[in-house]
């Protein structure tokens, strides 16, 4: 994993500089299926494990794919 700027500090610029396709400890998920239902919830978990057994990484909600 690349090391990025605290991301408490990131503005949309560093979202947007950020590589194209998904990785290891990079992945994209547009918005709609966002919500606090069981299912999202579910699905959530699923990737925050995923980075967890990575070493960590971004899951960047609200932004489809730009691959």
């Amino acid at each position: 994993m690349p090391e990025l700027k605290d991301i408490a500090h990131w503005q949309e610029n560093d979202i947007q500089e950020l590589p194209r396709g998904e990785y290891d400890w990079l992945d994209y998920k547009s918005s709609p299926w966002f919500s606090l239902d069981s299912t999202c919830l579910n699905e959530l978990s699923k990737y925050v494990s995923a980075f967890a057994n990575y070493e960590g990484g971004y899951l960047i909600i609200g932004v489809q794919d730009p691959k």
